[in-house]
């Protein structure tokens, strides 16, 4: 097994034992001495993480997540899970087989939404879906090009933003409303992380530079050269953190 597949058994082990089982020895075991937490709720340290998943558990008794998507490329890993009030989309960087820091995204789920489901899965190189995702995803971001829409997204273009319609026209709309209605808005790149026909993008989207804005990672199924499929997870930057670091 490859490296990142190791990070991927290790981080999805440390995370569903934590909320599914409340079992805090995976801390002990899985979390390095110097552990960072980009989360704005949470502090650093391992001792901290014990502490936050205490409280959470106590808050919500029986609480199940399910894990539906894991996404691993080198030293990160991205979970993409249904919390079920919540989309949360956690990346985590391993580094000689601990959890070692961590950011993430946490959004509802609007009642009735769709945010999880898959209409499978395509197979794939990671460079060759990487490619095409950055070429879209800079083309729109950083070129304003909306014809990027029909060049790089797929005939049936399946979209699980509880906002926006199926199909690169729906998409496009939004894309071109957005730049009208916001003429400084940023949408700073992050990391990126390829995993077969699957790339996970977060990034820092702002109306303009002084804005808090919100932290997001999207995730995109490429088949045949065209992205087919998106779900997204946008939370805003709050003013107060409980720790020193940016979402970021």
């Amino acid at each position: 097994m490859s490296d990142a597949g190791k990070n991927r058994e290790i981080v999805v082990r440390f995370y569903e034992s934590l909320f599914n089982e409340g079992d805090l020895s995976v801390v002990d075991e899985l979390v390095g001495d110097v552990y960072v937490d980009h989360q704005p709720m949470a502090g650093d340290g391992p001792d901290a993480l014990k502490g936050a998943i205490t409280a959470i558990r106590a808050a919500n008794p029986g609480m199940r997540v399910s894990v539906e998507r894991a996404l691993a490329e080198d030293d990160l890993v991205l979970l993409h899970v249904d919390a079920g009030t919540h989309a949360v989309a956690g990346i985590f960087r391993v580094e000689d087989g601990k959890v070692v820091e961590h950011w993430e995204a946490m959004q509802p789920v609007p009642a009735g939404s769709d945010m999880f489901s898959s209409a499978g899965r395509s197979g794939g190189d990671s460079e060759d879906s990487r490619r095409t995702v950055l070429a879209f995803f800079d083309a729109v971001t950083v070129e304003r090009d909306l014809g990027a829409f029909d060049r790089y997204l797929g005939e049936l273009y399946i979209e699980h933003n509880p906002d926006t319609l199926n199909g690169a026209d729906a998409s496009r709309e939004k894309f071109a409303g957005a730049f009208a209605a916001l003429p400084e808005l940023r949408i700073s790149r992050k990391r990126v992380i390829a995993d077969g026909d699957l790339v996970a993008v977060h990034h820092h989207f702002q109306a303009h530079a002084d804005d808090r804005g919100a932290a997001c990672v999207e995730i995109f199924r490429v088949a045949g050269g065209r992205i087919v499929e998106h779900w997204d997870v946008v939370q805003p930057v709050p003013e107060v953190s409980a720790n020193e670091h940016t979402m970021f």
